[in-house]
């Protein structure tokens, strides 16, 4: 495992799309995207997807839509859960042509070296923490 202390290199010619699944929870998807567009190493596009929100959640992410050129918004007509969220979500990455996909629910704020340290993986492989 990388110490997250220990300076590490992570490939920047690879697109990551993060997917974010939410329903109802305004508050801690705003906490969630504040999280993903503070990363040392920039998320290069957002996908949101709305499972059929109904306590202003639609509102905010009209307002970001329009104030952010990296989030994109998928908004079902009907909560299909989180698995099925996911589903779409990742077509969505998919069909606009990411390297890398990175899933987590509303109520995630991963840490700003989160991304640097997971693509760093790719490169560096994970050391074994213990001798057999």
């Amino acid at each position: 495992m990388i110490d997250p202390t220990t300076e590490v290199q992570a490939p920047n010619d690879v697109r990551v799309t993060a997917v974010v699944v939410t329903f109802d929870r305004v508050e801690l998807l705003k906490e969630a995207l504040q999280a993903l567009q503070g990363q040392s190493r920039p998320i290069d596009h957002i996908v949101v997807v709305d499972n059929a929100s109904t306590d202003g959640t639609q509102g905010f992410l009209d307002a970001l839509v329009d104030a952010e050129n990296n989030v994109e918004v998928v908004r079902l007509d009907r909560n299909v859960g989180g698995a099925g969220g996911f589903a779409e979500g990742m077509r969505q990455a998919h069909a606009a042509g990411c390297d890398w996909i990175w899933l987590m629910d509303d109520d995630a704020a991963p840490a700003p070296d989160s991304l640097r340290i997971l693509l760093a993986q790719t490169v560096q492989p994970a050391q074994p923490s213990a001798k057999l």
